[in-house]
């Protein structure tokens, strides 16, 4: 198994010569299978290893597991340790809660000693539980196909060099290099679904075919290949019809309704990447982009949507809304905010208004002087 991280580490180019080189060790057996095989590659390459470790306080083993990896650090890696508070198991997405403090952690571990990488033991057992339930959940093409090997955030990367190997293979090495380790019996529990998925859905597709393994990273790979056409599509869409400012984005409606309905939702979710909206949250946007009114504002979720005719406009803020009265004394643009602004230009026989959400607004006259109204209009930031 040390020849399958050195590979990993040669195809990668990633050099841990004279670096600190963190590691999440949590005490069970994938963590400590990981340290065990980083101490190897010690022997040839000389760098220091970090053992980050967070004890989340939700069973009592945590506090035995916390002893052991203190004293099997002592004199020997450098150990920074993580304690989860009482407000943080009373919230209510603990799972997701726990996540973030546990990455943030291992994240603020790596800068503290200058350290670009850090490595998780996640293994394919966990790349198969994490990208069926991707797709339970309906998630796009490239989070279907599991986690990924190499991940940088800020400047740290996390590096996942077991995820070609099954946990049946890592319970082999530790037993055959005699690695103690600590089992969580919360895995046991079926009141999680990844729990549900390890052992009602998974051992089903190894029994059925025993190369499953083998047949999923094949899938996997397919499925990164077709990803990566799919964003290299998307992108070069949102370059011809998309017109993109800091605060904004704007595009054509009947040319964005040309575009084949998995496009479109690539193309929303891509502009509105910050919002992490769900699939659901997008097929809403693109009923407002249909909207049968010739002119319409609608705000969602934080974003507002603006649609003129065939100008189809997303701001990137809601407005708040407060009344509007403005005295029009003559032809030209008047400033409503440091957002709005409303013309009044004429055309043969006719005097036309144009702004935003024209359906609300209300006018009382067709000489001048006359007073422009709306019973709701949505100005300022939110």
């Amino acid at each position: 198994m040390e020849d399958i991280v050195r590979n990993f580490l040669e195809v990668n180019k990633i050099d841990l010569r004279d670096q600190y080189v963190c590691i999440g060790v949590s005490g069970g057996v994938d963590s400590v299978v990981l340290l065990h095989i980083l101490e190897q590659l010690q022997k040839d390459i000389n760098f220091k290893i970090v053992v980050c470790h967070v004890n989340h306080k939700v069973r009592k083993e945590s506090e035995e597991e916390e002893t052991y990896i203190k004293n099997y650090c002592q004199g020997k890696h450098i150990l920074e340790i993580l304690h989860l508070s009482k407000n943080d198991k009373n919230e209510s997405n603990f799972e997701n809660v726990a996540r973030n403090k546990r990455l943030n952690f291992f994240k603020d571990c790596a800068n503290n000693y200058a350290s670009q990488y850090c490595f998780l033991a996640h293994h394919l057992n966990d790349d198969i539980e994490t990208s069926i339930m991707r797709i339970l959940r309906g998630a796009n093409l490239e989070n279907c196909a599991g986690i990924q090997d190499l991940v940088k955030s800020d400047d740290v990367t996390f590096v996942r060099p077991l995820l070609t190997v099954l946990k049946r293979d890592i319970y082999k090495y530790a037993e055959d290099c005699h690695i103690k380790y600590f089992e969580d019996n919360t895995n046991a529990t079926m009141a999680y679904a990844r729990n549900r998925v390890r052992q009602q859905i998974v051992p089903v597709l190894f029994t059925e075919n025993p190369n499953f393994g083998k047949n999923f990273m094949s899938f996997k790979e397919k499925v990164l290949y077709a990803s990566s056409l799919e964003k290299e599509y998307r992108d070069y869409v949102i370059d011809c019809i998309v017109k993109r400012r800091e605060t904004e984005c704007e595009f054509k409606k009947t040319v964005f309704n040309g575009l084949a309905n998995q496009m479109q939702k690539d193309v929303l979710f891509h502009l509105l990447e910050k919002y992490s909206f769900s699939e659901d949250n997008i097929v809403e946007i693109i009923k407002i982009i249909n909207s049968n009114s010739k002119n319409i504002i609608k705000i969602y979720k934080g974003i507002t949507v603006v649609k003129e005719y065939d100008d189809v406009t997303l701001l990137y803020y809601a407005y708040k809304t407060e009344p509007l009265s403005i005295l029009i004394t003559d032809y030209g643009t008047y400033l409503i905010n440091d957002k709005l602004m409303l013309k009044v230009y004429k055309k043969p026989e006719n005097m036309i208004i144009t702004l935003p959400n024209i359906d609300i607004i209300c006018y009382n006259s067709d000489s001048f002087p006359f007073c422009v109204r709306s019973r709701r209009m949505v100005i300022g930031w939110m």
